[in-house]
């Protein structure tokens, strides 16, 4: 049995994050679809959608970055900072997904398709916020650093570290 490697650490991340953004984005299709998109959905709905992906956006670029920072005398300064990096973007994506499943079900309680195309603002926020980006890597990277050790994301991003 052969194992595939990933020579950039942080490509396994973009995969899981580029995953989850396809199967958000096709399943509030499928929701829109199944409701119709003929008749106007009621404010409300809208609105609550609305809330939901500002609310989730909001609460994933302040809890989202938020990592202990590394002691740089404990062993596995690297692992440590990696796995941090992991956690951090699963916690992002998941908080930047949420809209759109709830979009899906707001779908079906207003009987209404225009519910879930409204979800579907939520996927550019959860690639801004999630991706392993440049950006973001480098705010992971600077509260991990906050104590003086050296995480060498930013290294890694291109694939030297």
């Amino acid at each position: 049995m052969t194992t595939a490697t990933l020579a950039n650490p942080l490509q396994a991340l973009r995969v899981v994050v580029a995953t989850m953004a396809g199967a958000a984005t096709l399943m509030l299709l499928v929701g829109a679809f199944s409701n119709g998109l003929g008749e106007p959905s009621e404010p409300v709905w809208l609105g609550i959608q609305l809330v939901a992906i500002l609310g989730c956006a909001a609460a994933a670029l302040t809890i989202g970055f938020r990592v202990p920072a590394l002691d740089p005398a404990a062993p596995d300064v690297d692992k440590r900072a990696m796995a941090a990096m992991q956690t951090s973007t699963m916690l992002r994506t998941a908080l930047s997904e949420a809209p759109a499943i709830i979009g899906l079900a707001l779908s079906f309680v207003a009987a209404s398709g225009q519910v879930a195309l409204l979800g579907l603002l939520a996927i550019p926020v959860m690639l801004w916020v999630s991706w392993p980006s440049r950006a973001n890597v480098s705010r992971v990277e600077r509260g991990l650093d906050a104590r003086g050790a050296r995480s060498g994301l930013s290294r890694r991003l291109d694939g030297s570290g």
